[in-house]
């Protein structure tokens, strides 16, 4: 029995870095060589979901310099792979419900980026911050 929880583990643990790997990969070919976004072997990328059918959300974190450093961005792709554009955020999104990708955060403070007429807006309450959508 625990030789059989050990390999399920291992098959779990192996089945979620391929995941996150393919997620990493799908960006950074969809983004090609990118001065903003760094992909090294620092970098983690989650793909979020489809929003509203015409984008795709990731979810993007890199880390830099010495002092180890994060920068967090919400990044977002049509259906054909092109760049729409990205938030720097503070905390991954969670989530995407209806038309909204949702943040760890209560609603007094923002907790969510939803679409305006089928577009994403230049900026949104998140978190106590106001990110700015930006190519």
């Amino acid at each position: 029995m625990r030789i059989q929880m050990r390999f399920t583990f291992l098959a779990i643990l192996l089945f979620s870095y391929s995941v996150l790997a393919c997620d990493k990969m799908d960006l950074k070919g969809a983004l090609g060589t990118s001065d903003i976004l760094v992909f090294d072997e620092q970098t983690v990328v989650e793909k979020l979901g489809d929003l509203g059918g015409k984008y795709k959300v990731y979810n993007y974190t890199a880390i830099f310099g010495q002092a180890k450093r994060a920068a967090n961005r919400l990044i977002v792709l049509d259906t054909y792979n092109n760049m729409v554009g990205m938030y720097a955020i503070g905390k991954w999104a969670i989530s995407i419900s209806g038309n909204c990708i949702m943040f760890p955060f209560d609603e007094k403070i923002g907790n969510s980026i939803c679409l305006q007429n089928g577009l994403l807006p230049k900026s949104a309450w998140v978190g106590g911050d106001n990110p700015e959508f930006y190519k």
